[in-house]
């Protein structure tokens, strides 16, 4: 790309293969779901399975680069946090759910933070491989709990969640925004 690569193509080349790979790991395990029937053919699972495995989780893999370490040459911990809320926002995009499109279908304006923590089960070093897996745990009306793992070379590494509110513009001022109802429909999206 002659010198005019910049970090945000490289972004979009990541993400664009991480959502191959994904499609790839959802193909997979939509064969693996698919059944026998008479006359030994293979019958496809129905659209509830297909759904289940499409929209359920968002895998993404990355190689641990210098950049992200700190000078003992592990992650430093803050982006762990800064990989969860992309995670959340790719999971949200699977289903249909840009940023853009909460705004235009529901009124939303964001998914704010309220809450959010990590369990540290061993380090991630400079040039490992990491495999982060989310998924929306819980519901509670207004907020949802979106989990994250991530392993490391195959190994569980980090665990963590992220409690966020579904979020609409304030009706008055100071405030800019305040958590709404998640409409069913929404819901029905991760299950």
């Amino acid at each position: 790309c002659g010198g005019n690569y910049n970090k945000d193509q490289q972004r979009d080349d990541e993400f664009a293969h991480e959502c191959v790979r994904f499609l790839f790991q959802v193909n997979l395990q939509y064969r693996m779901r698919e059944r026998k029937v008479a006359g030994g053919k293979r019958k496809p699972p129905s659209p509830s399975a297909w759904m289940e495995v499409l929209l359920k989780r968002f895998v993404s893999e990355r190689r641990v680069e210098f950049a992200d370490c700190d000078s003992a040459r592990i992650v430093f911990y803050p982006n762990f946090y800064i990989w969860f809320d992309r995670a959340t926002e790719r999971l949200f995009a699977s289903v249909g759910l840009t940023y853009h499109e909460m705004q235009r279908r529901h009124g939303i304006i964001g998914l704010p933070l309220l809450e959010t923590g990590a369990r540290y089960l061993r380090p991630c070093r400079h040039g490992d491989r990491l495999r982060l897996e989310s998924w929306v745990d819980s519901w509670r009306g207004k907020v949802f709990v979106v989990k994250h793992t991530i392993q490391c070379e195959g190994e569980p590494a980090v665990e963590g969640y992220e409690t966020r509110a579904w979020a609409a513009p304030a009706d008055a001022p100071p405030r800019s925004m305040r958590a709404v109802s998640i409409p069913e429909a929404v819901r029905e999206l991760f299950q």
